[in-house]
């Protein structure tokens, strides 16, 4: 079954670039609807389509969806942990990034 709405086509150099330290390859697209195709190893092509009505989101078969899942995972771990940093750091610490006005309005 494919999978319409889980990777948005602005994300999807991100993700290319997320695969390729993962081990996957990128390779030529065949075709004029896909718009990635990843492998690694022995492995079957992760394959990423567009359709022609999508507009914000490519699609993909459930066996490419699962890499897509881990990508978001880990991506939504890594801006939790930069969240909490944000949220714990001193005044000092907030001038060095240029947010001393934060709240004055």
């Amino acid at each position: 079954m494919a999978n319409r709405s889980l990777l948005a086509l602005s994300k999807l150099e991100e993700f290319a670039t997320w695969a390729a330290a993962q081990g996957y390859v990128r390779e030529k697209t065949r075709g004029a609807f896909e718009v990635l195709r990843l492998r690694r190893g022995n492995e079957p092509p992760k394959i990423y389509f567009k359709r022609t009505s999508a507009k914000e989101h490519a699609s993909c078969q459930d066996a490419s969806a699962g890499l897509v899942r881990r990508w978001i995972r880990e991506r939504d771990d890594v801006q939790a942990i930069e969240d909490d940093a944000m949220r714990n750091m001193g005044l000092d610490d907030a001038v060095d990034f240029g947010l001393e006005n934060v709240g004055d309005k």
